[in-house]
């Protein structure tokens, strides 16, 4: 914002058009709102005419529809404060770029009393951020990733792997080291945020994964996207129990294909989020057969170490396969997998 002030003046400006529509309790000014901002999320991330960028536009707007959308709630209008409060919430610099999407009414500006132990809860997760930016992703994971983003044809097949590998370490270890510090910073501050990581290349299934990885993103989709979403898709079902496969198939897709392109523009990312897609619904549709055919089964294979173990490592060899999407573009990735089929 110091470098770049027409973008604040911009983002401040949403922001309180943000608040005012949701204070003024008229829903036609809350959906031209709403319009507005995905208006102007699409702008910035997929169009990008008149030469500036809103700095963090995704962060930015996700928390004001989150703002409007909770503010349209009885429930929650008594715990949502003032104008200075929001703001606060919304520009608060520790979470503004990278996350995690924290709620409003959660968000407490130094509430608790500024203690020792809280400066220090704060500068050792501060500590643990910059081991893994630094340490961990900057010298001793990166080096590896660059045979992936190279992808020549004299790679061999291992290399490639271990390159895959490495990205997928390096993409947890510096999203979450910037959870880490956004967290530790805040909380010396007396603010608490959410969670956003929880071990999520142990996660026994891809649901698990999701339930476990940027999980504050994780949330607001389904509470704002896909919950409604499955409810506006079984209406137009006259028997919807009767299609449930499809409901959750087009639900599922449906959902991860806009977090796929809520990260970025290109076909990579659309097709990172079919594929994610595909292995929820996939998993949802086992699961679903298994409790109706043998819930015993499913009972034990839920207490079984040997089940988790299994689950996770096909979960993240997925997943990791998947990040192949993620990290280059269309046509890297396939030439990545064109290598990989042709050498292994």
């Amino acid at each position: 914002f110091y470098f770049y002030p027409q973008t604040a003046i911009i983002a401040h400006i949403l922001a309180l058009a943000a608040y005012y529509s949701a204070k003024c309790r008229t829903k036609k000014i809350s959906y031209f709102t709403i319009i507005l901002l995905l208006l102007v999320l699409c702008w910035q991330k997929y169009f990008n005419f008149g030469g500036f960028k809103i700095i963090a536009v995704s962060y930015l707007t996700f928390n004001l529809l989150h703002f409007i959308f909770e503010y349209s709630r009885d429930n929650q209008k008594e715990k949502i404060t003032g104008l200075s409060n929001f703001l606060s919430f919304v520009f608060f610099a520790p979470k503004y770029l990278s996350g995690p999407l924290d709620r409003i009414y959660n968000y407490k500006f130094a509430e608790e009393k500024l203690t020792l132990p809280h400066q220090i809860h704060g500068f050792l997760r501060i500590t643990a951020g910059i081991i893994k930016k630094f340490l961990i992703v900057n010298y001793l994971l990166n080096p590896y990733t660059e045979i992936l983003r190279r992808g020549s044809p004299t790679s061999s097949a291992s290399e490639i792997i271990i390159g895959i590998y490495a990205y997928a370490f390096v993409i947890y270890f510096d999203f979450s080291a910037y959870t880490d510090i956004a967290i530790g910073l805040a909380r010396m501050f007396g603010i608490k945020l959410c969670e956003n990581f929880n071990y999520p290349y142990f996660a026994r299934n891809i649901q698990a994964f999701w339930n476990s990885w940027h999980i504050s993103l994780t949330n607001w989709v389904k509470d704002y996207i896909f919950i409604n979403f499955g409810k506006f898709l079984t209406k137009k079902f006259e028997h919807p129990e009767r299609h449930i496969h499809l409901l959750t198939f087009i639900n599922m897709m449906s959902i991860m294909i806009v977090i796929g392109v809520w990260h970025g523009d290109t076909l990579g990312f659309f097709i990172w989020g079919v594929l994610h897609g595909l292995g929820l619904f996939v998993f949802k549709a086992y699961d679903l057969a298994l409790t109706r055919k043998n819930i015993d089964l499913k009972r034990k294979l839920i207490k079984s170490r040997l089940a988790h173990c299994i689950g996770a490592l096909v979960t993240f060899h997925y997943v990791a396969a998947c990040w192949i999407f993620f990290a280059l573009d269309f046509s890297a990735s396939k030439n990545i997998i064109k290598i990989l089929i042709g050498k292994i």
